[in-house]
């Protein structure tokens, strides 16, 4: 009997340590990921090969999305070259000073994405790599919208197959603090919200948009009871007034985000002076709160943002093959579709 009792205690205590693990730990596979689409497969073996002349990529000094597709369509013109892409010795304004220290991080994607290589037998191009995206420069891979919006996930996809482990680590140790002791809820909706500058570049989504998005998704899904809400945005003020509007309609619904990536400022300003402002430290809580958001199964996007294409291009590429196309994503801003040399497209 004592031997017995002796067996169902360890029992119990290994559930209970298993539960407690897994309520710290990211559900997806950021390090050493296998690379599931074709597309990606064909853009890892590209890279790994130094073809014999290679081209480099100048890296740009953009909003952090839009930075990464960029090199995306970088990545296609020079597979169409058949040239090997290289990145410079150089900064990046969203590597965290601090952060990227330790390592020996020279390119700008080293750090984050553990992407540095070297081709010295290979013969450099005489001039930079081409990253506009007209149709004529990549025909082999990307034809038209599909096709782009493809081959983008799919580098998206290798870009994001092996991050650096401190950053995965930071991730799940901020997993108790963003979410309490239960760990990511079951069924979350990730909302991005993107507001400051934007409207530069389309209509902003106002904050009872944001609410009636949340509310829809909530009313079509009724085993979303004790609905949590997961905002990924720099935006202070955007994050406050979606709040207002929670309260506004009495609702208590849980909201969660990740304070290191709010910018502590309700200033519009520029993504890229918030980079400059932190020391690139901005950059690697962006990333945290990313790899967070993708913990949902609900996502409530803008697409014409950068980052919400970048938040989908992972759920499709990674999340969606994880859990077996069990995600959905309402977008409330499409791209501007008008202008087909826009590279953010």
């Amino acid at each position: 009997m004592l031997l017995f009792f002796t067996v169902l205690l360890c029992l119990e205590l290994a559930v209970l340590s298993r539960s407690e693990h897994l309520t710290n730990k990211l559900n997806h596979v950021w390090i050493n990921r296998p690379l599931q689409s074709d597309l990606a497969k064909e853009i890892q073996e590209h890279q790994s090969k130094c073809t014999p002349k290679v081209a480099h990529h100048w890296q740009q000094k953009s909003g952090m999305g839009s930075d990464l597709h960029i090199w995306t369509q970088t990545i296609c013109n020079s597979m169409q070259a058949g040239e090997t892409l290289l990145q410079l010795d150089e900064p990046w304004i969203w590597n965290d000073k601090n952060f990227c220290k330790e390592g020996n991080h020279t390119q700008p994607f080293s750090c984050y994405f553990n992407l540095q290589s070297n081709c010295p037998n290979s013969t450099n191009v005489n001039h930079p790599a081409k990253w506009t995206n007209g149709w004529n420069m990549c025909p082999k891979y990307i034809k038209d919208m599909d096709s782009r919006q493809n081959f983008r996930a799919a580098a998206i996809e290798y870009l994001f197959s092996n991050l650096n482990p401190r950053l995965v680590r930071e991730a799940e140790d901020a997993i108790k603090e963003v979410f309490g002791p239960n760990g990511i809820p079951k069924d979350m909706i990730t909302l991005h919200l993107r507001l400051g500058d934007k409207h530069t570049e389309m209509k902003l989504v106002t904050p009872l948009e944001y609410y009636n998005a949340i509310d829809n998704v909530i009313d079509r899904h009724p085993h979303l009871t004790d609905p949590h809400i997961y905002v990924t945005t720099e935006s202070l003020d955007g994050l406050e007034k979606v709040q207002e509007q929670l309260k506004k309609h009495q609702k208590t619904w849980k909201v969660h985000f990740y304070a290191p990536a709010v910018f502590n400022s309700k200033e519009v300003i520029s993504p890229m002076d918030m980079a400059d402002k932190t020391q690139g430290s901005i950059g690697k809580h962006s990333i945290i709160a990313l790899l967070l958001a993708m913990e949902a199964r609900y996502y409530i996007l803008t697409s014409g943002s950068n980052w919400s294409r970048l938040i989908d291009e992972l759920r499709k590429n990674v999340v969606d093959v994880q859990c077996n196309k069990c995600t959905e994503m309402v977008d409330l801003r499409r791209a501007n579709n008008r202008n087909a040399d826009n590279w953010r497209l």
